[in-house]
C-alpha cells in the first residue's frame, strides 16, 4: 500500500510538474508573440523613416522599453523632418534672393555690351565672360529651386503625355541642333492622360533629353519611345554617350553628383527628375544601352497605382 501510494504522489507531482511546463511554455510563446508584433510594427516604422515618410509615427502601446523606443524613434524622425524642412527652406529663399541681383548684373552687362564700340576688345571679352558666368550661376539658382519644389508632390491633374513629351522634345531641339544630333521621338499611344503636378512631368523627360544630348557625340541620335506597360506610361531616353559606370548609376540621382567633369552642369537634373518621379508615384532606372550609352527610363502610372 505504501508502494502504491508513492507511485499515486509521484504520478500526481509528474501531472503537476507537466501542466507547469505546458503552462509555462504556453505564456512564453504568448508573450514572445505579443513581444514579436511590437517589435515588427517599430520595425517597420523605421523603415518608413528610412524611406524618407519623417512625418509619421510609430504607434506602441504601454511604458515598457519598447514603447520607450518607438518614442525616441518618432522625436528623433520629427528632428530630422524640422531640419530637412529648414533646409529647404533656406535654399528656396536663398535662391529667390540670389536671382534679383543677378538678374540686375545681366541687365547691365548686356546694357555694356550693346554699347560696345566704346571698349576695346579685351574689355568686350571680359564682358562676355562675365555675362556666360551670370547665366551659369542663373541656371544654378533656377535648378536649386527646382529641387526645392520637386522635394514636395502639388496637387495632379490630368495630362495629356504625348503633348508633354514633344514640349520637352522641342525644349531641347536648339542643343540638338548646336551638338548636330538628331532626337528621334517614337510615342506608340497618342492619347494616353496621365495624372501630373503642372510641369513634373514635362520636367523630368526633359532633363532626361537634357543630359542625354549633352552627353551624346555628335552626329549621334538620341531615341525617345514612349507607350504603355502594365498599367504604366513608360518613357525611355537612349543617347550614345559615354555610358554611366555601374558604380555611379545609383549616385547620380543624388543631388550635385557628377559621374564625370568633361561636361559643364551642375549635377542636378537627373537628381530632379528622381525626385519628380518619386513624389508622384513613378520611378526612374538608368541602365547601360547595348552599343553604348545610357537608357533612362521613366514609368509614370496611369491607372492611379503607383509604377513598378
Amino acid at each position: 500500500p505504501v508502494n502504491r501510494l508513492d507511485r499515486q504522489r509521484w504520478a500526481l507531482l509528474a501531472a503537476i510538474g507537466t501542466g507547469a511546463m505546458a503552462g509555462a511554455v504556453f505564456m512564453g510563446m504568448t508573450l514572445s508573440r505579443r513581444l514579436t508584433r511590437r517589435l515588427d510594427v517599430v520595425t517597420a516604422g523605421a523603415l518608413r523613416f528610412g524611406e524618407g515618410h519623417l512625418d509619421e509615427q510609430i504607434h506602441v502601446a504601454g511604458a515598457d522599453e519598447i514603447a520607450t523606443l518607438a518614442g525616441r524613434l518618432n522625436d528623433m524622425a520629427g528632428e530630422i523632418d524640422r531640419l530637412v524642412q529648414r533646409e529647404k527652406s533656406f535654399v528656396a529663399a536663398a535662391s529667390h534672393q540670389i536671382r534679383t541681383p543677378l538678374a540686375a548684373i545681366k541687365i547691365r552687362i548686356d546694357e555694356l555690351l550693346a554699347s560696345g564700340d566704346s571698349y576695346d576688345r579685351m574689355a568686350i571679352e571680359y564682358l562676355k565672360e562675365m555675362s556666360d558666368e551670370v547665366d551659369r550661376l542663373t541656371a544654378l539658382t533656377t535648378r536649386l529651386l527646382d529641387l526645392s519644389s520637386a522635394e514636395t508632390a502639388p496637387e495632379a491633374r490630368p495630362l495629356l503625355a504625348s503633348r508633354a513629351i514633344r514640349d520637352a522634345v522641342d525644349r531641347v531641339a536648339p542643343l540638338a541642333q548646336h551638338n548636330a544630333l538628331t532626337v528621334r521621338l517614337e510615342i506608340s499611344e497618342e492619347d494616353t492622360v496621365i495624372n501630373a503636378p503642372v510641369g513634373a512631368f514635362e520636367e523630368a523627360v526633359f532633363n532626361l533629353l537634357d543630359n542625354a544630348v549633352k552627353f551624346s557625340r555628335p552626329g549621334a541620335d538620341v531615341d525617345v519611345r514612349a507607350g504603355l506597360d502594365n498599367g504604366s506610361l513608360v518613357v525611355d531616353v537612349a543617347d550614345r554617350g559615354p555610358g554611366i559606370p555601374l558604380r555611379d548609376r545609383a549616385r547620380v540621382l543624388d543631388p550635385f553628383y557628377r559621374a564625370t567633369r568633361t561636361k559643364p552642369g551642375h549635377g542636378l537634373g537627373l537628381a530632379i527628375s528622381a525626385r519628380l518621379c518619386e513624389v508622384s508615384g513613378a520611378t526612374l532606372v538608368l541602365d547601360a544601352r547595348a552599343n553604348g550609352g545610357t537608357l533612362a527610363r521613366i514609368r509614370w502610372p496611369v491607372d492611379g497605382r503607383d509604377a513598378t
